[in-house]
This record gives structure tokens, C-alpha cells and sequence, in this order.
């Protein structure tokens, strides 16, 4: 837990935030963890971040040490329509872990703006004050 605590969360996160990681990591068997490790490893997003043209909101922990702050500033710099970049004091990788409320608000906050009951296809329904 230790290990996993300083890889992927923020030093002041609490153990009930520490134990939901580690049940989230370990709920994914290990050839699907590692295969994905191979695809970051040679993952370059440099251009096809410049292609995106809906809104985005970057959000980062600065205690991220799996994709340190300095990369969420390069992605906020390089999305066309990037709406702001929060940084987190503290926060490590997990930030839907560690900071739901802020993550979910950022989304809710995108979707209310951005998405209209006609964008939604499929099976997915927007439901009035969700």
C-alpha cells in the first residue's frame, strides 16, 4: 500500500482514498495493467492533441508523480480549446479519487455548458437536473 500510495496518490491522502486505489489497480488483472504500460510507453499524443475541437478542461494534481504537472501544462498549451488548467495542491495521480467533487463539478460544468439533449446517441440519456 505504501508503494502504491507514493506512486499514485498525494502524501496527505487518506488511507479510505489509499484502499479505493488500490482496489481500482488490483481489480485490473496484471497482463491488462502491464499491456497497457507498453502503450503509454511509446504513446505521443503531440499532434493528435492539437486535432481535438470540442472544449476541454485539464485538471492536475501537483503531487502527480506518474505524469508530473509540467505535462498538464504542455497539454492545456496545446488543445485548441483548452478552458483552463486546475492544478490540485497535493493531489497525486488519482484526482477523481482524491478530489471527486472538483473532478465531477469540472465535468458537470462541461456537459451543462457543452452537451444538449440532442448530442446524446444511443442508449445514454441526459436526465433533467442529473
Amino acid at each position: 500500500m505504501r508503494v502504491l500510495k507514493y506512486g499514485t496518490m498525494g502524501p496527505g491522502s487518506a488511507p479510505h482514498m489509499v484502499e479505493a486505489c488500490a482496489h481500482i489497480v488490483h481489480a485490473c488483472p496484471r497482463r491488462a495493467r502491464y499491456a497497457w504500460s507498453q502503450v503509454l510507453d511509446s504513446l505521443d499524443l503531440a499532434q493528435g492533441v492539437r486535432r481535438l475541437t470540442l472544449p476541454v478542461a485539464v485538471v492536475a494534481g501537483t503531487a502527480d508523480r506518474l505524469t508530473p504537472p509540467v505535462h498538464a501544462r504542455e497539454l492545456a498549451g496545446a488543445l485548441p480549446q483548452c478552458l483552463g488548467l486546475t492544478e490540485l495542491p497535493g493531489i497525486g495521480h488519482m484526482t477523481p479519487v482524491e478530489a471527486p467533487e472538483l473532478v465531477t463539478g469540472k465535468i458537470r460544468g462541461l456537459v451543462a455548458t457543452y452537451v444538449t439533449a440532442g448530442d446524446v446517441q444511443g442508449d445514454v440519456q441526459v436526465k433533467e437536473g442529473a
